[in-house]
């Protein structure tokens, strides 16, 4: 997880390119690559692009009037999408055969992705739809070195439509609560079919993320050093001028600063104690914690904290003034002897980016009785 993003100087990119460019292909997997097999076919998809997008945890597509990428607040920052013929071209391996590109990816920021984008043709029945598994590695360095398995999706029903309309079809992918942190530099994503059917779109390998115009084939997948087939390419042909062996994916990371902010509270008599002290800072599918610091209290023994969805102003108890509005804890309350930090865990799911919360402490005294402390203003971030 990016608790520290790397800064990088100008120029990095190119820089790991040129140093992944420069190990030799027999070093790297063994020989160099080979034409494409007999076990591969071009498929040529001559129909208009077709957008989707799919919300992962509910399963649901909907058609998408504007192209990947446009219609949400997080930003792609890899992007291998770069087409310039004017057919668009996809490559159908038999089932069980897991086609892997590679890249260096060097987004900065949170590593946090919520979203990718992927592009297939498929020719299945349409009341069927396509069927294919995406995997994400990171420290792949193809030739035969797939890295470690990150990330696994397996999307079914994908929209299709059988032949001879072949159509080129972008989905682009909510990932919601399998939403994860994807650490810069080689990474790894391939395509794997379970019909025969459906197939990734080639494009032209983008030279600035790292990629190279040769791509991987393990069977079976998920990618191992065992199941290495063999690296492969693909020649020029009629619709493709310039050789094209790489596969499409864009991909989005939605990059959030968390915030701990104290609010005092009690201007009125100076009510309540500051001895509310945030030990983390709420990131999201972490855990937020925070202490309630009663060593000034003889007598204190049992510590109180809650986090609310909204702010009340002016409301002063005998405890003190409140913060937090106890209306809207939805069940985020401790009650824990003193000492013990208060726990209060965030859920995986983006929509809470941003969101702002409110936090606030308590006490029971044997010599000043139940106080209020001081309170937080939380902002859910990404790193």
């Amino acid at each position: 997880m990016n608790r520290f993003p790397v800064t990088l100087v100008p120029g990095s990119a190119a820089l790991l390119w040129m140093a992944f460019a420069a190990l030799p292909s027999a070093a790297q997997g063994g020989g160099g690559p080979s034409a494409l097999p007999a076990t591969g076919t071009v498929l040529h998809a001559s129909g208009a692009p077709v957008h989707h997008h799919l919300d992962y945890d509910s399963g649901v597509f909907t058609p998408s009037p504007v192209p990947p990428g446009a219609q949400a607040i997080s930003a792609v920052c890899f992007d291998n999408s770069f087409d310039d013929d004017i057919i668009i071209d996809a490559l159908l391996y038999p089932p069980g055969h897991e086609l892997v590109d590679w890249g260096v990816k060097l987004c900065g920021e949170s590593w946090y992705v919520d979203r990718i984008t992927i592009g297939y043709a498929s020719v299945a029945p349409a009341a069927v739809g396509g069927d294919l598994t995406i995997r994400l590695y990171e420290d792949t360095l193809g030739w035969g070195h797939p890295g470690t398995l990150r990330k696994e999706l397996t999307l079914t029903g994908l929209p299709s439509q059988p032949s001879p309309a072949v159509f080129p079809r972008y989905v682009t992918i909510d990932l919601g609560s399998e939403s994860f942190y994807w650490p810069d530099g080689p990474i790894g994503w391939s395509y794997e079919n379970h019909d025969g059917l459906t197939a990734p779109l080639l494009v032209d390998a983008t030279i600035q993320n790292g990629v190279q115009n040769f791509f991987d084939v393990y069977t079976p997948g998920p990618a191992t050093a065992a199941s290495y087939d063999d690296t492969y390419y693909l020649p020029a042909s009629g619709s493709s001028p310039g050789f094209e062996s790489s596969f499409f994916v864009q991909i989005a990371q939605n990059s959030v600063v968390p915030l701990a902010i104290p609010i005092q509270g009690g201007f009125l008599n100076d009510l309540n104690p500051n001895v509310f002290v945030s030990q983390t800072l709420p990131w999201i599918d972490w855990t937020w914690s925070a202490e309630v610091d009663v060593s000034s209290f003889p007598g204190s023994n049992i510590t109180v904290a809650f986090v609310s969805a909204q702010r009340v102003f002016g409301t002063f108890l005998a405890a003190g003034e409140l913060i937090a509005d106890p209306s809207f804890i939805d069940g985020r309350f401790s009650m824990l002897p003193q000492g013990q930090p208060h726990n209060f865990p965030i859920p995986n799911d983006p929509a809470l980016l941003g969101r702002e919360f409110y936090a606030q402490g308590g006490f029971l005294s044997a010599l000043v009785g139940p106080k209020l402390t001081n309170g937080y203003e939380l902002t859910i971030g990404s790193y």
